[in-house]
């Protein structure tokens, strides 16, 4: 009885078989070990990384600098535009200035003069409406700079000696306005306040319509202006002369400010053509 229990205990041939082949499979499934990499491996992958955030960051920053170029010269053309405008307006100015210079000289003399006397009283009047009631006003193009002030279009231009020569310019355009504030400022108070106790203008109505309608009243000499004096009436008002020499030191002052103002023209000019050639070169300009 014994034997047949040590019988029914060893277990079949094909049951062992198949757990054989079961341990034999369960091997063939292990994964291999994974081979650990090298210092050198790691420190390339790193490198090649940085490599490559480094080009696109290059990359990005040329875009951008490309663009803002681009942005830049196109302020630049607007500009170099208006200061073709303003240097043709200051040049013009200066010459009219330098003209209207002479013509204050002339009336100056004349206020000097007897004005008692109907010949001098009569030029004293004709230089005055040709000459003494002139103002002087540069319409400067504010457009293109504008916009780079208030856009941030300055911090475009890389070319610190074109931000330097705009900088000068700006500022020499306010000196411009304050100096012609003042010129206008003594000329009222010598038209409002001084010439209308000096002359009778009720002998000079049809002298006031034309100077005030005629485009080319300032091309006309002052013997034809003279002729446009109604010398039948009284053309001056009594004792004329203290006032005349308060006026004509009026006019003194106003001479000074004209010189001042010239100058500064000028100086705005030599900016502003400095800055046009800097613009040209710096980006390509046609000249």
């Amino acid at each position: 009885m014994e034997q047949s229990l040590q019988i029914e205990n060893i277990p079949p041939a094909d049951a062992q078989a198949d757990t054989n082949l079961s341990n034999a499979n369960m091997e063939v499934h292990h994964h291999p070990r994974a081979e650990k990499k090298s210092i050198k491996e790691y420190l390339l992958e790193g490198l090649m990384i940085f490599i490559a955030v480094t080009l696109g960051f290059f990359a990005e920053s040329l875009r951008e600098s490309i663009t803002n170029h681009e942005k830049a010269k196109t302020y630049m053309v607007g500009l170099v535009n208006d200061l073709k405008l303003d240097t043709a307006y200051l040049s013009i100015n200066i010459n009219g200035i330098k003209k209207l210079q002479t013509g204050v000289e002339k009336l100056i003399e004349v206020l000097n003069k007897p004005l008692t006397d109907a010949e001098n009283a009569r030029q004293c009047i004709a230089y005055y409406y040709k000459y003494g009631d002139i103002g002087i006003y540069t319409p400067y193009a504010e457009g293109t700079i504008s916009q780079l002030k208030n856009n941030g279009g300055l911090s475009l231009i890389t070319n610190t000696e074109i931000v330097k020569e705009i900088n000068n310019y700006e500022a020499t355009k306010a000196l411009d306005a304050k100096v012609d504030d003042i010129f206008l400022h003594d000329l009222g108070e010598i038209n409002n306040n001084k010439i209308t106790l000096l002359f009778n203008f009720y002998a000079t109505q049809q002298l006031s319509y034309i100077a005030a309608t005629d485009a080319k009243f300032a091309s006309r000499d002052i013997s034809e202006i003279e002729h446009l004096i109604d010398s039948t009436k009284r053309l001056m008002l009594s004792n004329p002369s203290a006032l005349a020499v308060e006026i004509s030191n009026r006019y003194y002052k106003c001479m000074g400010m004209l010189t001042s103002y010239a100058v500064l023209l000028g100086t705005s000019k030599k900016h502003a053509e400095k800055l046009i050639a800097l613009v040209k070169e710096e980006y390509g300009l046609e000249q």
